[in-house]
């Protein structure tokens, strides 16, 4: 398989006051991506461009600023370059329409982006070398160097993946990265009010590999899509993806009754990591309490979440995978198999215990005395009946 290399720069910041013009609602993260037998060629023509609008200085957007005629003539050069272009957009509005759990803290906030790009990046294309601006004091940067050196050195089995960090000022398809990005907020963000005539998706379309925006959302997402879909079985997938979703359809306007509130909420959370964060798994109880008390629901115990929540979701159809780690909404088979196992592992050492108990008072009194005789029990007995008490059990 053919090493590609992605060099990515960004446009926007952290930052929620979005009233505020200079703060922009959308996070841009731009990936240059060139096959590495292309690579001298396509630095060399870029190198060209630089000198051509630049001169000496470095290439960014923000020296584009609404001279659009001139971003537009930029931009018909950068079109004949010989690599693709693959945006990732963050709407931070959405994210706050939604109050999507934790994300309004940067360090959240960073760690949700780092997870965007390993998955799209990495899982798109396996044989990989990413490659960020090593200098100056952006944050976000900072977050994603420190998150892609933890993935180096500690690699997957499989992975061929890797990054390296150079100086912005030395390398123009970073440079190109950063035009691209700052370009798509001319494009995505409506304050800008960019005129009719100029149309910049157009004039790099046939090099967009595609525009993915997140957060995503149960009303437009498609599993299909996913860049994870080829390792998902899709017809579970959808079919857990569909009976989370119909619920939350049918209930998310009974905001007077507390525990449907709870249950819709809790929903909504494991569908959020479920489109957004593929990468991670299992969604621990902790974590879902914590983000509950900052809602309409408040304080609860792990009790009331087990038995108020989780449960009547599972009566009602809705397919909530568990295990040690704690819940999500299943992609495979395999999700399936671990929450039965989970389960088993409960219910069968009770189940063998209490037919031990029975079976003990039944012989100490003389078949005088069966528990399961007592009315209420009689699905229990069925149970009972099925159970070969000399077939060792999990404790």
């Amino acid at each position: 398989m053919k090493r590609v290399y992605a060099f990515i720069d960004e446009s926007g910041a952290f930052g929620w006051n979005l009233e505020n013009p200079s703060v922009s609602r959308f996070f841009i993260l731009t990936a240059v991506i060139v096959e590495e037998t292309e690579l001298e060629v396509l630095t060399n023509e870029a190198k060209k461009i630089k000198e051509k609008f630049f001169q000496t200085g470095e290439m960014k957007s923000s020296k584009i600023g609404t001279n659009y005629e001139r971003r537009k003539k930029i931009l018909d050069e950068i079109s004949k370059l010989n690599c693709k272009f693959f945006p990732l957009i963050c709407d931070k509005e959405m994210l706050l329409k939604e109050n999507y759990p934790g994300l309004q803290f940067k360090q959240p906030f960073y760690k949700f982006l780092n997870n965007i790009i390993d998955t799209e990046l990495v899982k798109a294309f396996p044989v990989i070398t990413i490659v960020s601006d090593s200098t100056g004091n952006n944050d976000f940067i900072q977050s994603f160097i420190e998150y892609m050196k933890k993935k180096v050195i500690i690699p997957d089995l499989f992975s061929e993946s890797d990054i390296q960090l150079r100086d912005s000022k030395s390398s123009c398809l970073i440079q190109i990265a950063d035009i691209i990005s700052g370009t798509l907020q001319y494009v995505y963000d409506k304050r800008k009010k960019v005129p009719n005539n100029y149309d910049f998706i157009k004039q790099i379309e046939k090099q967009l590999i595609r525009i993915e925006i997140y957060p995503r959302t149960f009303e437009n997402y498609v599993i299909e899509r996913n860049v994870l879909a080829s390792e998902y079985d899709i017809e579970i997938a959808n079919i857990c993806f569909n009976q989370a979703k119909s619920f939350i359809i049918k209930n998310e306007k009974k905001v007077d009754d507390v525990e449907t509130c709870a249950q819709v909420l809790t929903l909504k959370y494991l569908l959020f990591r479920f489109m957004n964060n593929n990468l991670r798994h299992y969604i621990s109880t902790k974590e879902i309490i914590k983000y509950l008390k900052n809602t309409v629901v408040g304080e609860i115990s792990s009790y009331y979440f087990r038995t108020k929540i989780i449960g009547p979701l599972r009566d009602l159809g809705v397919i909530i995978s568990s295990s040690a780690q704690g819940y999500k909404i299943p992609t495979t088979k395999k999700d399936l198999i671990d929450y039965f196992d989970h389960n088993k592992s409960i219910l069968l050492p009770m189940l063998y215990r209490m037919k031990k108990c029975r079976d003990l008072i039944q012989l100490g009194t003389n078949d005088n005395i069966d528990l399961l005789e007592e009315v209420g029990f009689e699905t229990v007995k069925k149970l009972f009946s099925r159970i070969n008490s000399d077939i060792p059990m999990e404790i």
